[in-house]
């Protein structure tokens, strides 16, 4: 089973990407904030899945990603697409904190969550202490801590941005400070990247 892979990512294809691993080209289902990274050389922590002899790889910029993703897909009816598509339209903070709180209205505005999904997510999961740890990155590691990421996400979209590109404008906005940033100045300063 592959758990790492160093290399370039060369080719983005809707949710997934190939990176270049010395020659080899693996291509795995990404996360955005692995995405974001296109044509950067990156540690992609990997989850190696087998179903029905076909071998699929999903690839995450951070481990606890790949934590949160193991333990989504021990819910009865959370596969690994659904999974990732959590992942990518949440952020790894948004999800844990609507996990612990119980907020069923933040999952299930994830396309494919439904009430019963997104009731059996919050009912299932905050009860793991694993939970509890992942709801941060060490410094310097990348994720937007923002309050509200997926509704930012879903404001930038509803305005005709892509998904993709919406998500790497967030992934640009300063949060080194100690509070997060409120989300009307988090859909300004996206804004101000994507019109640059």
């Amino acid at each position: 089973m592959i758990g790492r892979l160093t290399g370039t990512i060369c080719a983005l294809d809707d949710d997934s990407l190939i990176i270049d691993v010395g020659g080899v080209g693996y291509q795995l289902r990404a996360t955005q904030s692995l995405q974001a990274l296109a044509g950067q050389h990156v540690t992609a922590f990997i989850e190696t899945v087998v179903r029905d002899e076909q071998i699929m790889l999903y690839g995450f910029l951070h481990a606890q990603e790949r934590v949160l993703f193991r333990l989504l897909v021990s819910v009865q009816g959370v596969g690994a697409n659904l999974a990732m598509r959590l992942l990518s339209s949440l952020g790894l903070s948004t999800l844990v904190g609507a996990l612990q709180r119980g907020d069923e209205r933040i999952l299930s505005s994830v396309s494919g969550i439904g009430a019963r999904v997104a009731r059996r997510l919050c009912n299932e999961l905050p009860s793991i202490d694993a939970l509890d740890a992942l709801g941060t990155l060490p410094s310097g590691q990348g994720e937007t801590h923002v309050d509200g990421y997926g509704d930012a996400l879903m404001a930038l979209e509803s305005l005709g941005y892509g998904r993709r590109e919406a998500a790497a404008a967030l992934q640009t906005i300063d949060t080194s400070g100690d509070k997060a940033v409120p989300l009307a100045e988090v859909v300004k300063q996206a804004l101000r990247v994507l019109a640059s």
